[in-house]
């Protein structure tokens, strides 16, 4: 269900997708159709089994007993009776969300919120906040930084954090660019009392909610690899799902890390 809220932008989008899903279920069916064989499937119960025909004249009721021999024009019947009716619960779907795109109205109810003069915005509680205010509230919240050892190497980002590698910072500095709030280090306790440290909680502003994203850096060295596919267990046993609130990338020493894999993520994960 849709809250009031919400923003316009992400309503759309979401709009926009189930949109383009089911036009490519269109697509696919009227050239399934096009290749189908002629008739239709009539299926008849006798002597205890099933028995199928093709029915292919206007107001023939029995049809071309269709053998065994004959089962993958059966099928492709079948398939065609199918197709038609997907087809056509696609082109209802396909005008309701039309409909939908075309009545949402531009603007969500942030605007009444913002067009209060400050003098009167001070004392409101919003339904919702808007999306600045929301990140804002997010990035404010304080969290415990992880300590470093004297020796530790010193990895600063473009944003004053510090991280513990070069890749590390390019990984902050992109998602800094693209505008994608997050928190290093910011330890999370999970429903098992376990804490963990994922490398960044990324703030997904269109759902509202945290996910995670660990680079596994050093994916030459076996015990690095086992103590993190334990953390990735670890964060499955307790609810945190690989490609829903949590995301890896990986590197080894003939493999570095590539910042257009975190391009990808950004782009279908955390906008």
């Amino acid at each position: 269900m849709l809250k009031g809220g919400t923003s316009v932008d992400s309503v759309l989008k979401t709009i926009s997708s189930e949109l383009a899903w089911w036009e490519e279920i269109i697509r696919k069916k009227e050239k399934a159709l096009k290749k189908a064989p002629e008739g239709r499937l009539r299926v008849s119960t006798g002597h205890n089994r099933k028995q199928y025909y093709c029915v292919k004249e206007t107001g023939d009721t029995s049809g071309v007993y269709l053998s065994k021999k004959k089962e993958k024009l059966t099928a492709a019947l079948a398939q065609k009776a199918y197709d038609r009716s997907v087809l056509k619960e696609a082109e209802k779907r396909r005008e309701l969300l039309l409909r939908m795109r075309n009545i949402w109205p531009e603007e969500s109810l942030d605007r009444i919120y913002e067009e209060l003069p400050e003098s009167r915005r001070r004392f409101v509680t919003p339904v919702t906040p808007s999306d600045e205010v929301f990140i804002k509230q997010w990035l404010e919240k304080p969290y415990e930084k992880t300590e470093y050892k004297m020796d530790d190497r010193e990895f600063i980002t473009n944003n004053g954090d510090r991280v513990r590698s070069k890749s590390e910072i390019m990984i902050a500095n992109r998602l800094l660019e693209r505008g994608i709030p997050y928190k290093y280090e910011c330890k999370l306790v999970l429903p098992d009392s376990t804490v963990l440290l994922p490398d960044f909680t990324i703030l997904n502003v269109r759902r509202r909610e945290e996910q995670y994203y660990e680079h596994f850096g050093m994916m030459d060295d076996e015990d690095y690899v086992n103590r993190n596919l334990l953390k990735v267990r670890t964060y499955q046993r307790n609810g945190i799902m690989l490609g829903d609130l949590l995301f890896l990338t990986f590197e080894t020493e003939q493999l570095p890390f590539n910042v257009r894999d975190l391009d990808l993520l950004i782009d279908k994960c955390f906008t």
